[in-house]
């Protein structure tokens, strides 16, 4: 999957934050996602929206 530097970084830094591996945060995204959405872009708004304070994992 194709994800800019700032969103992998982002992406490690919840898992750390959160006890998860990277692609255990992945599989738990994958699982919540409506199956019209890309993965790539369900990450992307992840991650933004937790940096934001309205997402958890």
């Amino acid at each position: 999957m194709r994800l800019e530097n700032a969103v992998w970084d982002g992406l490690d830094a919840i898992a750390q934050a959160e006890g998860l591996l990277t692609k255990q945060l992945c599989a738990k995204l994958d699982a919540r996602r409506s199956k019209n959405v890309a993965l790539s872009s369900e990450i992307r708004s992840f991650v933004l929206d937790y940096f934001r304070g309205n997402d958890e994992v």
